[in-house]
């Protein structure tokens, strides 16, 4: 079948790499094309389109004969099966259907020579490994097809002397013409068995490599492809042949041999296993026709290394090996893979099985297998199949948590391997990202354990004293611009009894009473807290509705946000951010399984997110109110909801807040001196425009400590709200920079404790870091733009610094929480 592309009308079926691929020869070519995905959303179909301009598009749309209305070719890609209903129409229709290597076929140079490999395994191994042979031996040569870019794209390029060709069954189900130099199928294991209704059939649709090719290479102990074999074939195997390639045993030495020429010695060899003998035997026999000589063989295969996510050897921690093998997607490929291991193996597998039968791994997990941790669709089928053997079987929720557990069970000498028997896209873009990730894991993995389990580490102090001395650095700070910042208005208010260190005074003793409370805080497991999150989410809601009765709740500068306690007031809306925190991420954890769902998993935690919002909206804190949904919000999204949802709320929050804004004319008014302060720098614009000039005269390094005019009752709140901008006016931006770098390093220390509790698998304690962390961040950020200019006038203290008794014992208890769980991560990793 001869085909004039010129002109053609085309139709396109499936828009990934290769479908655009195919769409720019086509354009070449001056075809009228209409370009068909079935997937309902694509990332870049934007993208596409505009590189395409003159192609017609059409995703998501149910298949009607209407669009084979005067289509003269229809190109597939290879996801797509020929069995489809709309391809089977267009087949009976009498409309050619090919993919992108027939086109190849048909237009290449008749210069240029063509190798080709398929087979459930190996290919890719196979395939580069023959290219690297053609490069050294001076063949100039391109690799293609299944790897790398999609080949037509390479049409472009310079005219090889070889092609070598990658090629999946999907892709030779549509090849027609394809002469090949020579060609192999490596083995036959079951694989897309959703596509295929045997293991038969599979392997028909590989062995039509052989259709137009010279010389045969084939496995001959595969026993699905012993049938195939012919006087002129080539083979290999795992045993010596008189005239095919085979392992030859000389003296105490094992050779790779064609006959009883011996080619090199598996000790030469760096690749692992069985499996990648046979494939350096196949790589050898494709490339018999162009005469390769001894010597450039044993250079190449002597230094070459498997490609990534192949048997790949990732790192060593604590005399546990770690390889990655994400490119063992089917049964196959896993016992290959566990085969090649010396050592005992913790094998990590699953995801899409696409309907293969898991028995053959039986045998080889009984020899050499000591534990299995399953992810994915598939692990629970999986389970079954394995759960009546000698064997510990975990099914994990992600990869991350499959390699946390099985180096948990892995002792020194162990073999931790990713070899999946599964694909990837159940979970992953495609291997390659599962690979990757899995390569991150163990990455992760050996920074803690290097900070937790060496001797220099173990021998020091088991907190954090970083974290404990950046609080403290702080905490300092802002107990100086307390004092600086408030004497003006200490000497001149009778409340004060006009004592300039009233403030001092009474901010020391919240300090010296956090940090006596702190320590019993840190003396308390953090399973306590967990257990206890309900109940103090409770008692905070029960105070925030008590400080809105008369009587109970004191009121301030017209907001009823205090109880009175007679030692002093408390402010129930800051111990409230922290409860917010634990019970989130109690939550979080509780409704695992049904956090994704909107009735289940959102709706409760936001309605009573918006109960809570509606009590402080009356005293009013629209402020606390922000800052207690981003820490509950963030905590859900951390925990795992879905992405229609999260998508509905970065709608729906910003309006319900813009609507919070204007309903109220108070907060409209600051919004509109938010915007333009010195339109009424007396009235709406006073707060801020005041701080503007109090950062404006510190400059670089401030006008020092005490210098400040701004605080002279000039500034409303200068120890409170607005402290950053006495401190800016008296240390400039340095002392600025300073306090958002200390800032930023708890904050981003926070999230690092979070991460350092995975590995421990502790979850709450990973969602309650990560609370604190967003909170403290949340509310720095939002107090430290209102000074600067960035944000409205809202009425927030700034975490560590500011004035205030239950501002600072909240602070101070959420450091010695972090402190605590940073505590458990050490023990924990170290097996205490």
């Amino acid at each position: 079948m001869t085909i004039n592309f010129n002109k053609k009308r085309v139709l396109v079926i499936g828009l990934g790499d290769t479908g655009q691929s195919v769409l720019h020869f086509l354009m070449d070519k001056e075809c009228v094309i209409h370009a068909i995905d079935t997937r309902s959303s694509l990332e870049n179909l934007d993208e596409i389109k505009e590189k395409f301009k003159k192609v017609k598009f059409s995703v998501g749309e149910i298949f009607n004969e209407d669009i084979l209305k005067d289509i003269e070719l229809i190109i597939i890609s290879p996801g797509v099966s020929l069995k489809e209903s709309y391809v089977q129409a267009a087949l009976n229709l009498g409309i050619p259907v090919v993919g992108d290597i027939e086109i190849f076929a048909q237009v290449k140079s008749i210069s240029s020579k063509v190798i080709g490999i398929t087979g459930s395994n190996g290919k890719t191994t196979v395939t580069s490994l023959v290219g690297e042979l053609l490069k050294a031996a001076g063949i100039s040569t391109i690799v293609g097809g299944n790897i790398g870019i999609p080949i037509l794209n390479t049409l472009n390029q310079k005219v090889p002397e070889v092609y070598v060709l990658e090629l999946s069954s999907y892709q030779l189900e549509t090849t027609y013409s394809l002469a090949l130099e020579s060609a192999t199928v490596l083995n036959i294991s079951e694989d897309h068995m959703d596509r295929y209704s045997s293991i038969e059939e599979y392997a028909k649709a590989k062995c039509r490599i052989f259709n137009h090719a010279k010389k045969i290479i084939l496995n001959r102990d595969d026993e699905y492809l012993k049938s195939q074999i012919n006087e002129d074939s080539v083979t290999f195997g795992n045993h010596s042949d008189e005239k095919n390639y085979g392992i030859k045993k000389n003296g105490n030495q094992y050779f790779i041999a064609k006959g009883n020429a011996e080619i090199i010695s598996l000790d030469e060899i760096k690749l692992k296993g069985l499996h990648n003998i046979l494939n350096i035997m196949a790589a050898l026999a494709l490339c018999e026709p162009f005469k390769i000589s001894n010597d450039v063989i044993k250079k190449v295969v002597s230094q070459f290394k498997a490609p990534p996510h192949r048997v790949e050897y990732v790192d060593s921690i604590s005399g546990i090996d770690f390889y990655n093998d994400s490119k063992g997607t089917n049964v196959g490929a896993a016992i290959a893979a566990i085969q090649s291991m010396s050592k005992p193996v913790l094998l990590i597998a699953g995801g899409d099985g696409k309907n293969q039968n898991f028995k053959p791994l039986i045998n080889i997990l009984k020899s050499k297998v000591k534990n299995i941790s399953l992810i994915g669709k598939d692990a629970q089928i999986m389970k079954e199949v394995f759960s009546d053997k000698a064997i510990r079987i975990t099914i994990e929720k992600n990869l991350e948590l499959a390699v946390i557990k099985s180096f948990e069970l892995a002792n020194s000498g162990d073999v931790i391997l990713l070899s999946p028997a599964c694909a990837s896209t159940d979970m992953f873009k495609n291997y390659v990202q599962r690979g990757e990730v899995f390569k991150d894991c163990v990455s992760k993995l050996k920074i803690m354990i290097d900070k937790f389990s060496n001797k220099s580490t173990i021998d020091k102090p088991s907190f954090d004293q970083g974290l404990f001395w950046v609080s403290c650095i702080l905490i300092a700070i802002g107990l100086i611009m307390v004092y600086s910042s408030s004497i003006s208005f200490a000497e001149s208010s009778k409340l004060t009894k006009h004592q300039n260190y009233f403030f001092l005074l009474r901010q020391s003793i919240y300090i010296l009473l956090g940090f006596v409370v702190g320590f019993i805080t840190f003396q308390i497991p953090i399973r306590w807290w967990q257990k206890m999150s309900p109940y103090l989410f409770m008692a905070g809601m029960v105070s925030l509705i008590l400080v809105l009765i008369p009587g109970i709740g004191h009121v301030v500068n017209g907001s009823r946000r205090w109880i009175s306690l007679l030692i002093f007031n408390m402010q129930p809306s800051e111990f409230m951010k922290l409860f917010t925190a634990m019970y989130a991420s109690d939550y979080v954890l509780r409704k695992s399984k049904e956090i994704g769902s909107f009735l289940k998993g959102f709706l409760p935690m936001a309605a009573v997110i918006m109960l809570i919002g509606a009590l402080l909206l009356l005293e009013p804190d629209f402020g606390a109110f922000a800052v207690i949904s981003v820490i509950a919000m963030c905590t859900l999204i951390l925990g795992g909801i879905d992405k229609k949802i999260l998508m509905g709320l970065s709608i729906v929050a910003p309006i319900g807040m813009a609507a919070l804004i204007f309903s109220s004319d108070y907060r409209y008014q600051r919004l509109i001196g938010f915007f333009n302060p010195w339109a009424d720098p007396y009235g709406k614009g006073y707060q801020l425009s005041h701080a503007l000039i109090a950062f404006g005269r510190g400059e670089f390094f401030g006008v020092g400590l005490g210098g400040s005019v701004e605080k002279l009752l000039y500034l409303p709140e200068a120890h409170t709200d607005f402290i950053l901008a006495v401190l800016g006016e008296e240390f400039g931006f340095s002392g600025v920079l300073i306090v958002i770098g200390l800032f930023s390093w708890l904050v981003i220390r926070a999230f690092g404790i979070a991460k350092e509790a995975i590995i421990n698998e502790s979850y709450y304690s990973a969602l309650l870091s990560q609370g604190i962390g967003i909170w403290f961040g949340t509310q720095g950020i939002i107090n430290m733009g209102v000074n600067m200019g960035l944000l409205p006038t809202k009425g927030l203290t700034l975490p560590l610094l500011s004035y205030g008794g239950s501002g600072i014992l909240a602070n101070m208890v959420a450091l010695a929480i972090l402190l605590r769980i940073d505590w458990e991560n050490r023990r924990g990793l170290r097996g205490i």
